[in-house]
C-alpha cells in the first residue's frame, strides 16, 4: 500500500514535469519575455530577483546531463580532460563505494534507461538540477537514509537483500531526480498558487506534528528501540544462555544431560564458538520436543507400566519409572503447549539470537557503520567521558561497568552461591573466594582459566549426580551405608551436604541456577583478563604505597564537574564508614565467637578513622592500612568457611554434643559460642535430638551468613577503592585536614564574635532611637509649658493621671520616620547569594494566582515567570495575579506572522499543566531549600572559607603533602599557616561574602534541596549523636546505657561555645564498652538467659536483664549502632571542619596578622590571646535604686567599643580569681562565656511543653493507675482518675516555673531546674514508673514517647543556658513574625479559654513593670488586636486581589456557591431532619417485649415475654419483603371509589407505611401461655370476685406493651418504651357472673376483653408507644366489613380496630399452678390481607399473640435531645442563634467597630507597643506609662488615628 501511494506521488510530480516542459517548449518558440519572466525558473531557488543574475559557479555548471562525468570513471580512474573537470567540480553522486566501481546505484544520473529518459526526460536548462540534487542530498549516508525510510515505511514482502541492492522495486537505471526538484526545498512547507508560494494544509499539519510532544515521544520512542537492539546485540547470548539454563534447572531429568554439557561448553568456550553451539542446542531441542511428541502418541504405551521384573516389586528407592526419570510422561488431555512450553521458549530464544544478530549486521552494512562497533551497546561513548553527566555514567556501566568491576561481581556472586548452598561444594567456593580475594590481581589472571575450568565440569556434574541412577534399576548408592551407626535422617543429611546423588530427593532449581550464573560471569571475567591488560591492576603495583605524583584524574572533591562528583565523594569519601557498618551489622546479627571478632575488628578500625589515610610515618604508612583491611577481609573469609565447615557438625554429627553431665554442658557452651546449629534447608530435622536442642538452645540466625556475605560483598568494593587513583585525592584530602586541624574553631569563633558585635550593636541603635525619641518628645513638651499650652498644663503626678496625659503634642512628627524595623535572622555572612533569599513566589501564592485566573494555567504560568523577576514581594504578589498587558490594536506587533508564530508556540493543556505542575513542585522545594539553608548559614560559611584555604595549601603546598615519609606534624610546622588563611579580620569576611560568585539558581530545585539537606545534616550532627543517646536509652530502658543521655545532657550540651575532644572520646568509649557488654549477654549460657530464669521473671518489670538493659532479643544494639556511627560520622565532620583539634580555643580576629596566639586547654578560657579585639556590649544602667531612672533616659555607654567585662571587679578592675578544678572551670566557662549566640528560644521550649501536656493527657493510662485508658470515655463517665489530675496539675506548675525563668532571666535558676527535672524525669521513667505500671520502661510506648519529648526539651533548654537569656525580649510567643501561620496560631490561642488570662497574670507577675495588672491585660489586648490587624495586612499583601478586574468564576463559585449551599441547608435543615426521620437515625430494634394483662389494682392474669437479640427466631423476627408488599398492596387497595375521604385514608396510610423499611418492621409474636402461674393468694382471689358481684362498682381489664432497646452506654441503661390501655368491664350481671366463674377456674366460662391489644404499634426513638393512627382509622372506616361504632366514645373509638383477647384458665399438675392460656381475634374479616397472618406454636398447636412494631431508629443523645423539643423549637434555634449570632457575625462587622478593624497600615502602631516592650526591659518606666499614654491617646483620637494608620508613603512609591 506503501508502495503504491509512493507510485502515485512520482506519477503526479512527472506529469508536473512534463507540463514544464511543455510550457518551458513554448516559451523558447514565442520568445516572449514577460512569459519567461511569469514563468517559474530555477533563480527562485538561490533568492535571485527579478533582474539578477545567477552566481558564476552556478552558471558554470554542465547545461545537461550527458555533460556530467560518469560516475565510475570520476571515481575511480582519472579524468580524460583535466580541464574539463576542474572546470566542472561538483559532489560526486554516486553512493557507491569508490572500491567497487561496478556496483550501480538507483539515485546514479548517469544510467538511464532509454524507455524512461524518452518517457521523463526533461527538456529544459538542468545544470540547477544536479545542484540542487546534491544540495538536499549532499552524502551518501544521507542518501541511504532516503533508502532506508523508503524500505521501512514499505510493507510489501518483496523488499529483500540481494545481490543488485535493497530496493528491488527502483532498478539501476531509475532517476528519482525529478522527484525532489519538482517542488520547492523540503521542509518548506509552500505550495505554488495564484499569487506565489502559500502554506498548505498539510504542512501545517506537519508542523504541528513536528512541535507536539508525541512527536518528541515518537523520535524517543524509535531511540529506544534503536538502543535495545544494540543491547540485544551485545548480550543476546547470555540471555539465550539464562533460558535454557533456567529450563534446565527446572527440569532435572537424563533426557537434557546433553544440552547441559553443550551449554556448559558454549559458555566457557570463546563467543565466536556461540552459533555453532546455539544451532547444535537448537537441534537437540528438536529432537527433545520431537520426542515427547511421538510419545504422546497412542501407539506407543507407556513406559511406566511395563513389567520390570523379578524383584521390582521389592525396591522401594522410589516410585518414579524408567521414563519419568529420563523426561518422558504421558501428559493425558493437556495441551502440547503446555507440555512443551519450556522447550518452546528455548527455541524461540535462540531464533531471536540470529534475528538480532542478522538485523544489526545488515543494519551496519546499511548505515556504513564498522564492525568494531558490534560490542558496544553505545558505539558513540568513551570510556573518559564517564563523570561529564549521570548519562554519561550510566553508559560507561552499561559498556563498561563488568570490565572494570567484572572480578568483584563475580567474587560477590560466588559468595552468595555459598549463603545459598551452605554445603561441601559451598566449602570449596570458599577456598576460590581466599585464594583470589588475598591475591594481586595478576596472580588471579593467571590462575582464573582453573576456575573457568573447575566451574564448567561442576556445573554439569552437579546436574548428573542430581539427576542419578534410574530408581527402576534397585541400584543401591554406596555412600547410603557411609553412617549406618546414626539415624537415617543422618545419613541423608551426608548426602545432602557433599551434593551425592539421593532417591527421593528434589534438588532445588535456585542450586543449578546459581552456579549457572556463577560459570556465566567467571567466563566473562576471563574474557576480560584476556584483554584488560593492566588496565584494572592495583595502582600499587609497584609496591610503592605512596601518594603518587600525577593523578590522571582530576580532583573530584574540591572541583565538581557533575552529579557524578557528587557520587564519588560519597563513594570514596563515606565508603569505609559504609563497609564498617555492613562488618558491625554482621557482628551483631549473630551471637558467637566469630560475631565477636567482628565487633572487636570493626571497632579497632573505627577508632582509627580516617588517620588510617593520612600515610602519617607514625602509623607505617598506607601499607599497613591496607594489610589491616585484608586481615579483615581473611577473617571474613574464615568465618565463611568455619560457619560451611560447621555444618557438617550441626546437620549430621550433632549428637557428639549431647553428653551427660559437666562434659555435656562444657559441649553445650562449645556448641553456643560456634552456633553449631543446621542452616542448610535441603537437610531434614534430627527428631532424636530435639530434646537436646531445647536444653542447649542455639538460634538458627546466628548460624546464617547472609550478613557475612554482605560484608564480604563491602570489604571486597572497598579494597578495589583503595587500590585506585580517585582514592588519593581523598588521602590528600585527609592530610589537609590534619594540617588545617583547628581552622575551623578559629572561623566559629570569629563568627560568634562578629555576630555578637553585631547584635549588641543593634540593640544599642534601638535604645539610641527611643531616646532620641523621647528627648524629642520632653523638649516639645517643655517648650509647650513655657509658652502656656492649653494641650499640657499639669504635670501628672501618679499613674492614672499619667496613663491618660496624652496629647496631640505626642505625634507632631512625621510618622514615617518611625517605622518597623525588619528583625535580621543572622549575621553569619552567605556564601551563596540565593541560598537563604526566596525571592519567588511560594505555593501557596502559585495556587492563588491559578484560582485568580480561572485555572488559566497557562496565562499562570506566564504571569508568575514575570512576577519571579520582580525584588519587591508585593509587587511580585500582584503581577502574578494581574492580568497579561494586552497588545495594542493595529500595532506593529499585531501582524499575521506574529500571530501565527503566536499560534505555533501555544503549548497544549498537557504541556500547560506538566509547566504549572512544575512551578509549583520547584517553588516547594526551593522553600523548603532556603528553610534548611537558613539553619546550616555558619557551616556553609566555614566550610566554603576552609575549601578555599585547602585549594590554597594544595596548590601550593602539593609537593609535602605528597610526601608521606615526613610527619604531618612537621609538614605543618613548614607551612606558612597564615599566609592560607583567608580571613583575619571583621573585613575580611565581608569580602568573603561579596567575593563569591556560586550561581545558586543554575542549579536544578532537586539538586538544590539536595544540597540543604546534606548541609543541614552537616550542620547538626552533634544533635544527632544527643538525639541518638537518648534513643539508645529510650529503647533500650536499661541502667548500662542512662549514662549516655545524662552525659549529653549535663556535659555536652551545657558546654561553651562546644564540647571538648575529650567528651566526644568518653562517648565513643562508653558506647563501644556498651556494645560489647550487651553482645556477651546475649550468649545462651548466660544465668539470666536460660528458660527457667525467663520463666520466673518473664512479668517482672525490674528484673535484672530488663533493669540494666541486656535482655535477651533481636537486634539488641541496633540504637547503639546508630550512635556510634553517629559519633563517628561527627567525628568526621568535626575533622573536616577543624573542630576536633583543641575545640574549646578562643583565638577570634587579631588585630595585626602577626600577632601571637595559643590555645587554651579544653573547658578553660586560660591561654587567650594577649592582645584581642574586645567585643562591644551594650549595659542599661540605672542612676539610682529607684525603678527607672529620674529623667526616664537610658544609660548607654557612647563609646561603641565599652564593654562590661563581668570577669573585673567594679573596684580594683583586677581580673578575678577563676576556680580550679575541672567541675569548677566547667561551671565557670558555663556562666562566664566568652561566645555566646543571642538567641530566644522560649518559644521552642513552650511548645515542647505544650505536646507533652498532650501527651500526657491522652496517655495518662500508661503512667498510673485508674481510668479506662481514654480520658473522652472517661470525662463522659465523669470518671477523671486522680493520676491524670496530678500530671496535669504537676505539668502546669513546670510551664509556669519556666516562663519565670524566663521572664527573670535566671540563668542559674534555670540550670537549677534543669537538673532538677532531668534527675526526676529518668528516676519516674525507668525506676518507679515500671513498679507502677507492672510494665517495663523499654515496652511503655506512651512514657518512651514523653521522655524522647522532654529530653528534646532539655537539649533546648542547656542551649539557652549555654547562651544565656537575651537582653530583650517580647512575652509573646507567636508574634516574632507577621504570617498566615503565626495568625492563624495567634487566634487559636487567643481563643482557648483562661490561657491568655494565664500567661497575662504570670508575665505580670515576673516583669517589672509599672503597670496595674488590669492595664497590663489592657495592654496585652492591644497588642493582640494591632497584630491581628498587621498579619491581616501581610496576608492581602501576599495574596492581593488587582484593581478594577471582576472576579473570576472559580473565586466566586467556590466561595460563593457553597455559602449558598450552606445558608440553604441551614434553614431547611430542621424541616429535612424530620422528614428524614426515619433514614438518617441507626437502626437499634428492640430486644424484648412484654405483655401483661390483668384487672386493675390486682396482680397480672397473663404475662408473657418475647426476646430474640438477633431477630431471628418465632417470637421476634423482623417481616419480609413479600410480607411488606402483600400490606403495602392491601392498604393501597382499602378504599371506597368515588369516596375522597376512603382514598385520602388509603393514601395517609400507604405514605405511613413507606416510611419504613422492611428493617423497621418487627413482629413480634406472644406464646399463647402465660409465662409465670397466676401469682395471687386466696384472699385476694376472692376479693376479686367480691369486687365483680356488685354492678356498680366501675372495673378495668388492663392490657400494656413494653419495647426494650439494647442498652445505650451514653444513657448507661437500656431505652424501654411502653403504654397500657384500660378496657372497662361491662356493669352488666351476666358478663360479670362469665368472668366470676372462669376466676373460679370454670374451664367452660372463658374471658373476653373485647378491642384490647392493637395489632400494630410504633416504637418512637424516645418516648412511649403510640398508635400508626391512619392504618387503624382504614380498618375501621374501610375494612371488609367495616367496623361498626355506633355509640361509640372517642377512646373506644380509637381503639375499635384493637384485637379482642381472649383468656381461659388451666389447672396444672399442682394445686397452685394455675396458668391463663390467651388468643386473640382480629376485628371484622380476620383473613384480610391486612393483618399480617400469624403463625401456631409448633408444641401446642396454639396460635401465637401477634404485634406489628414500626420501629423508629435511634439517633445520638445530642440529636435527641434536640428532637425532644419539637421541630418549631430546633428551627427557631438554628434560625435565630446560627442564622444571626454567628453566621452574621462571621460575614459582617459593626459599623462601630470599623474604624478599628480596618486599618490600612498597623506599623506605626505596632512600633509603639514594641517600644513599650523595649523601654519596659530597660527598665525606663516613666517612658513606659508615657508610651502607654500615647497609645491611649491614639485610640481616643480619630482623626489621629487616621494619620498614623495611613498606607506608608514609601509603599506606594
Amino acid at each position: 500500500m506503501v508502495y503504491g501511494e509512493f507510485v502515485h506521488i512520482l506519477d503526479y510530480y512527472f506529469r508536473q514535469i512534463r507540463e514544464y516542459s511543455r510550457q518551458a517548449q513554448l516559451e523558447r518558440e514565442t520568445a516572449d519575455p514577460e512569459r519567461r519572466r511569469s514563468s517559474w525558473s530555477p533563480k527562485h531557488w538561490f533568492g535571485v530577483k527579478n533582474g539578477g543574475t545567477l552566481p558564476d559557479e552556478i552558471l558554470r555548471l554542465p547545461l545537461h546531463f550527458d555533460d556530467l562525468p560518469h560516475p565510475s570513471t570520476s571515481s575511480s580512474h582519472p579524468h580524460p580532460h583535466p580541464h574539463h573537470h576542474s572546470h566542472h567540480n561538483y559532489p560526486d553522486t554516486t553512493l557507491s563505494s569508490s572500491s567497487a566501481p561496478s556496483t550501480s546505484n538507483y539515485l546514479s544520473t548517469s544510467t538511464y534507461s532509454d524507455h524512461r529518459r524518452s518517457l521523463y526526460k526533461v527538456d529544459v536548462e538542468k545544470y540547477w538540477e544536479q545542484l540542487l540534487l546534491h544540495k538536499l542530498l549532499p552524502s551518501p549516508t544521507d542518501r541511504n537514509m532516503l533508502t532506508k525510510s523508503i524500505v521501512s515505511s514499505s510493507g510489501d514482502s518483496g523488499i529483500y537483500d540481494d545481490e543488485r541492492g535493497i530496493m528491488p522495486y527502483i532498478d539501476d537505471d531509475d532517476d528519482l531526480t525529478p522527484i525532489i526538484v519538482a517542488r520547492p526545498p523540503i521542509g518548506s512547507g509552500y505550495h505554488h498558487g495564484r499569487n506565489g508560494w502559500h502554506r498548505s494544509p498539510r504542512q501545517y499539519l506537519t508542523n504541528w506534528w513536528s512541535d507536539t510532544l508525541v512527536k518528541k515521544l515518537h523520535a524517543l520512542a524509535n531511540d529506544t528501540i534503536e538502543l535495545l537492539w544494540r543491547f540485544f546485540e551485545v548480550h543476546i547470548s547470555k540471555i539465550v544462555f539464562i533460558i535454557i539454563a533456567t529450563f534446565i534447572a527446572y527440569n532435572v531429568y537424563a533426557l537434557y544431560i546433553p544440552l547441559i554439557i553443550l551449554l556448559s561448553l558454549a559458555i566457557c568456550l570463546p563467543s565466536a564458538a556461540d552459533g555453532i553451539f546455539s544451532l547444535f542446542m537448537c537441534a537437540y531441542l528438536f529432537l527433545v520436543a520431537l520426542s515427547k511428541m511421538i510419545y504422546q502418541l497412542d501407539i506407543i504405551p507407556e513406559l511406566s507400566k511395563i513389567d520390570r521384573g523379578v524383584g521390582a516389586e521389592n525396591c522401594t528407592f522410589s516410585n518414579i519409572s524408567m521414563a519419568d526419570w529420563f523426561g518422558l510422561k504421558k501428559e493425558g488431555n493437556s495441551e502440547p503447549i503446555y507440555m512443551l512450553f519450556g522447550v518452546i521458549v528455548s527455541i524461540i530464544a535462540l531464533a531471536f539470537q540470529s534475528i538480532v544478530i542478522y538485523r544489526q549486521r545488515h543494519h551496519r552494512i546499511a548505515q556504513g557503520l564498522p564492525e568494531s562497533l558490534r560490542g558496544k551497546v553505545f558505539p558513540d561513548f568513551y570510556p573518559n567521558q564517564y563523570d561529564q553527566s549521570l548519562k554519561h555514567a550510566f553508559m560507561f556501566f552499561v559498556d563498561y561497568g563488568f570490565y572494570k568491576f567484572g572480578m568483584e561481581v563475580t567474587l560477590i556472586a560466588m559468595g552468595i552461591v555459598v549463603w545459598v548452598r551452605m554445603d561441601a561444594l559451598a566449602a570449596i567456593q570458599c577456598v576460590w573466594i581466599l585464594i583470589f580475594a588475598l591475591n594481586k590481581r595478576p596472580v588471579c589472571r593467571r590462575i582464573w582459566v582453573f576456575y573457568v575450568i573447575y566451574m564448567s565440569i561442576m556445573y554439569p556434574l552437579q546436574f548428573i549426580l542430581y539427576v542419578g541412577l534410574p530408581p527402576d534399576n534397585c541400584i543401591e548408592y554406596p555412600w547410603s551405608h557411609w553412617l549406618s551407626s546414626y539415624s537415617p535422617q543422618a545419613t541423608y543429611n551426608l548426602g545432602v551436604l557433599l551434593g551425592l546423588s539421593t532417591y527421593g530427593k528434589e534438588w532445588p532449581a535456585y542450586f543449578i541456577n546459581w552456579d549457572f550464573f556463577l560459570l556465566l560471569l567467571s567466563s566473562c571475567q576471563l574474557a576480560v583478563f584476556r584483554k584488560e591488560g593492566k588496565d584494572n591492576d592495583s595502582i600499587y603495583k609497584d609496591e610503592q604505597y605512596v601518594i603518587k605524583p600525577d593523578n590522571p584524574h582530576h580532583d573530584f572533591i574540591d572541583v565538581k564537574k557533575s552529579y557524578v562528583d557528587y557520587f564519588k565523594s560519597f563513594v570514596f569519601h563515606y565508603g569505609h564508614w559504609m563497609t564498617l557498618m555492613a562488618t558491625l551489622a554482621a557482628g551483631i546479627a549473630g551471637t558467637s565467637l566469630f560475631a565477636l571478632g567482628y565487633i572487636i575488628f570493626t571497632l579497632t578500625m573505627l577508632w582509627s578513622g580516617n588517620n588510617l589515610y593520612v600515610m602519617n610515618a607514625r602509623l607505617r604508612s598506607f601499607e599497613h592500612t591496607l594489610k589491616r583491611w585484608n586481615v579483615l577481609l581473611a577473617y571474613n573469609l574464615f568465618t565463611i568457611s568455619m560457619k560451611v565447615c560447621v555444618q557438617i557438625f550441626g546437620c549430621v554429627f550433632l549428637s557428639w554434643f549431647d553428653k551427660p553431665g559437666s562434659t555435656g554442658k562444657a559441649l553445650c557452651i562449645v556448641r553456643q559460642l560456634f552456633s553449631v546449629y543446621c542452616v542448610n534447608t535441603q537437610c531434614r530435622e534430627l527428631p532424636t535430638l530435639k530434646d537436646f536442642d531445647n536444653r542447649c538452645e542455639v538460634d538458627k540466625k546466628e548460624a546464617e551468613i547472609g550478613f557475612d556475605i554482605i560484608a564480604l560483598a563491602f570489604i571486597i568494593v572497598q579494597n578495589r577503592i583503595l587500590h585506585s587513583w580517585y582514592f588519593q585525592h581523598c588521602m590528600v584530602e585527609y592530610r589537609s585536614e590534619v594540617i588545617l586541624a583547628n581552622r575551623g574553631a578559629v572561623l566559629k569563633n570569629q563568627l560568634i564574635e562578629k555576630e555578637m558585635k553585631e547584635q549588641n550593636e543593634q540593640q544599642k541603635a534601638k535604645f539610641n532611637d527611643i531616646r532620641r525619641r523621647t528627648e524629642a518628645i520632653r523638649e516639645r513638651y517643655q517648650k509647650q509649658i513655657e509658652r502656656g499650652a492649653a494641650e499640657r498644663d499639669f504635670e501628672p503626678k501618679t499613674y492614672g493621671q499619667a496613663k491618660r496625659a496624652g496629647d496631640y503634642y505626642m505625634f507632631k512628627y512625621d510618622p514615617e520616620n518611625d517605622g518597623l524595623v525588619e528583625p535580621i535572622d543572622s549575621f553569619v555572612p552567605e556564601m551563596d547569594p540565593k541560598a537563604t533569599a526566596y525571592d519567588r513566589l511560594d505555593p501557596g501564592q502559585i495556587m492563588y494566582a491559578a484560582t485568580a485566573h480561572d485555572l488559566d494555567l497557562a496565562k499562570t504560568v506566564q504571569q508568575v515567570k514575570k512576577g519571579d523577576t520582580i525584588k519587591d514581594p508585593d509587587d511580585r504578589a500582584l503581577t502574578a495575579v494581574s492580568e497579561p498587558e494586552s497588545r495594542k490594536p493595529g500595532s506593529a506587533d499585531e501582524t499575521d506572522e506574529g500571530k501565527q508564530e503566536s499560534d505555533e508556540n501555544k503549548d497544549s493543556k498537557v504541556e500547560t499543566t506538566a509547566k504549572f505542575a512544575q512551578k509549583m513542585i520547584a517553588s516547594a522545594l526551593d522553600l523548603c531549600s532556603v528553610t534548611l539553608n537558613k539553619l546550616c548559614r555558619e557551616h556553609r560559611y566555614v566550610g566554603f572559607v576552609l575549601s578555599k584555604e585547602k585549594q590554597k595549601l594544595k596548590a601550593g603546598h602539593s609537593e609535602s603533602l605528597s610526601n608521606t615519609s615526613r610527619k604531618l606534624t612537621e609538614i605543618r610546622t613548614d607551612v606558612d599557616l597564615p599566609s592560607l588563611q583567608l580571613v583575619h579580620s571583621e573585613n575580611d569576611v565581608e569580602k568573603m561574602e561579596n567575593a563569591v560568585s556560586v550561581d545558586w539558581q543554575q542549579k536544578s530545585s532537586t539538586t538544590r534541596l539536595l544540597n540543604a539537606v546534606v548541609n543541614c545534616i552537616g550542620a547538626h550532627t552533634d544533635i544527632l549523636c544527643y538525639f541518638f543517646a537518648i534513643m539508645t536509652q529510650v529503647m533500650t530502658g536499661g541502667l548500662i546505657t542512662l549514662p549516655l543521655p545524662l552525659m549529653s545532657l549535663f556535659w555536652g550540651n551545657l558546654s561553651n561555645p562546644r564540647p571538648s575532644k575529650f567528651f566526644w572520646v568518653t562517648m565513643i568509649t562508653y558506647t563501644e564498652i556498651v556494645i560489647v557488654v550487651k553482645f556477651i549477654c546475649q550468649f545462651a549460657f548466660m544465668p539470666f538467659n536460660n528458660v527457667t530464669w525467663k520463666t520466673e521473671h518473664s512479668m517482672n518489670p525490674i528484673s535484672l536483664d530488663k533493669l540494666f538493659g541486656v535482655l535477651k532479643q533481636d537486634s539488641f544494639a541496633i540504637w547503639d549502632i546508630v550512635l556510634l556511627f553517629s559519633l563517628f560520622f561527627h567525628r568526621y565532620m568535626l575533622r573536616k571542619l577543624g573542630l576536633w583539634k583543641d575545640a574549646n580555643l578562643t583565638e577570634t580576629f587579631s588585630k595585626d596578622e602577626t600577632s601571637d596566639t595559643s590555645r587554651s586547654p579544653a573547658g578553660s578560657d586560660a591561654g587567650t590571646p594577649k592582645k584581642k579585639k574586645q567585643e562591644p556590649k551594650v549595659v542599661v544602667t540605672q542612676s539610682d535604686g529607684q525603678e527607672g531612672t529620674s529623667s526616664g533616659e537610658i544609660v548607654i555607654p557612647s563609646d561603641p567599643d565599652a564593654v562590661a567585662i563581668e570577669e573585673t571587679d567594679e573596684t580594683g578592675g583586677e581580673q578575678s580569681e577563676k576556680p580550679t578544678g575541672p567541675i569548677g572551670r566547667f561551671i565557670h566557662q558555663l556562666f562566664n562565656p566568652k561566645f555566646r549566640y543571642i538567641r530566644d528560644l522560649y518559644p521552642i521550649m513552650f511548645g515542647i511543653d505544650v505536646i507533652c501536656f498532650l501527651v500526657m493527657t491522652f496517655g495518662y493510662s500508661s503512667f498510673g493507675e485508674g481510668g479506662s485508658g481514654n480520658v473522652l470515655d472517661d470525662v463522659k463517665a465523669s470518671r477523671i482518675p486522680v493520676t491524670l489530675v496530678v500530671m496535669l496539675v504537676g505539668m502546669t506548675l513546670a510551664i509556669i516555673i519556666d516562663r519565670a525563668l524566663y521572664l527573670r532571666k535566671s540563668v542559674v535558676g534555670k540550670l537549677i531546674y534543669q537538673i532538677f527535672m532531668i534527675s526526676f524525669l529518668n528516676i519516674w521513667i525507668f525506676l518507679v514508673l515500671p513498679n507502677m505500671t507492672r510494665r517495663a520502661a523499654a515496652t511503655n510506648k506512651v512514657a518512651q514517647a514523653l521522655y524522647v519529648i522532654k529530653s528534646c526539651y532539655f537539649l533546648v533548654s542547656a542551649w539557652q543556658i549555654r547562651n544565656g537569656y537575651p537582653e530583650l525580649c517580647i512575652g509573646n510567643l507567636l508574634t516574632h513574625s507577621y504570617g498566615m501561620t503565626n495568625m492563624i496560631a495567634f487566634k487559636v490561642f487567643m481563643n482557648i479559654p483562661f490561657l491568655f488570662e494565664l500567661r497575662t497574670a504570670i508575665d505580670w507577675t515576673w516583669t517589672d513593670t509599672s503597670m496595674p495588672l488590669f492595664d497590663f491585660f489592657n495592654m496585652e489586648n492591644f497588642y493582640a488586636h494591632i497584630f491581628n490587624i498587621k498579619c491581616a495586612r501581610q496576608f492581602e499583601a501576599a495574596y492581593p486581589a488587582p484593581r478594577g478586574i471582576s472576579k473570576g468564576k472559580l473565586v466566586k463559585y467556590m466561595m460563593g456557591f457553597p455559602i449558598i449551599i450552606g445558608i440553604v441547608v441551614f434553614i431547611f435543615s430542621p424541616l429535612l431532619l424530620w422528614s428524614l426521620l426515619n433514614q438518617i437515625g441507626t437502626i437499634s430494634m428492640p430486644e424484648k417485649v412484654t405483655l401483661r394483662i390483668s384487672i386493675e389494682g390486682y396482680p397480672p392474669l397473663y404475662e408473657m415475654e418475647a426476646q430474640g437479640r438477633n431477630h431471628d427466631n418465632k417470637e421476634l423476627s423482623l417481616i419480609t419483603p413479600d410480607q411488606l408488599g402483600v400490606l403495602n398492596n392491601a392498604l393501597t387497595e382499602m378504599y371506597t371509589a368515588r369516596e375522597e375521604d376512603s382514598v385520602l385514608r388509603s393514601r395517609m396510610s400507604v405514605s405511613y407505611l413507606k416510611g419504613y423499611t422492611y428493617e423497621d418492621i418487627l413482629i413480634v409474636r406472644f406464646r399463647p401461655e402465660s409465662e409465670i402461674y397466676w401469682p395471687i393468694s386466696q384472699d385476694s382471689r376472692n376479693a376479686m370476685i367480691d369486687k365483680l358481684n356488685s354492678t356498680a362498682t366501675s372495673v378495668n381489664f388492663e392490657v400494656s406493651l413494653e419495647f426494650t432497646r439494647p442498652y445505650d452506654p451514653n444513657e448507661n441503661a437500656a431505652l424501654k418504651h411502653s403504654k397500657s390501655w384500660l378496657v372497662p368491664i361491662a356493669q352488666d350481671a351476666k358478663v360479670r357472673a362469665e368472668i366470676r366463674e372462669a376466676l373460679k377456674g370454670s374451664a367452660n366460662h372463658p374471658i373476653l376483653i373485647p378491642s384490647s391489644m392493637p395489632a400494630y404499634i410504633q416504637v418512637p426513638n424516645q418516648g412511649e408507644l403510640s398508635l400508626p393512627t391512619s392504618i387503624g382509622t382504614s380498618i375501621i372506616r374501610d375494612g371488609t366489613p367495616p367496623i361498626n361504632t355506633t355509640g361509640m366514645t372517642a377512646t373506644q373509638l380509637s381503639q375499635a380496630w384493637f384485637d379482642t383477647l381472649t383468656l381461659k384458665l388451666e389447672q396444672g399438675n399442682g394445686p397452685n399452678e394455675k396458668m391463663w392460656i390467651a388468643t386473640s381475634q382480629h376485628p371484622g374479616n380476620g383473613s384480610d390481607k391486612v393483618w399480617v397472618p400469624t403463625e401456631d406454636t409448633t408444641y401446642s398447636k396454639r396460635p401465637y399473640l401477634q404485634v406489628v412494631g414500626f420501629i423508629d431508629r435511634a439517633f445520638p443523645s445530642i440529636l435527641a435531645k434536640v428532637f425532644k423539643g419539637g421541630v418549631i423549637a430546633v428551627y427557631l434555634s438554628v434560625i435565630l442563634v446560627v442564622g444571626r449570632g454567628i453566621v452574621r457575625g462571621v460575614f459582617t462587622t459593626s459599623p462601630s467597630t470599623v474604624m478599628f478593624t480596618e486599618l490600612p497600615n498597623a506599623d506605626h502602631l505596632l512600633k509603639i507597643c514594641l517600644d513599650i516592650y523595649l523601654v519596659r526591659e530597660a527598665k525606663d518606666f516613666m517612658l513606659e506609662q508615657d508610651l502607654f499614654a500615647k497609645l491611649i491617646f491614639l485610640f481616643r483620637s480619630p482623626a489621629t488615628l487616621i494619620e498614623w494608620t495611613r498606607m506608608s508613603k514609601k509603599k506606594q512609591e
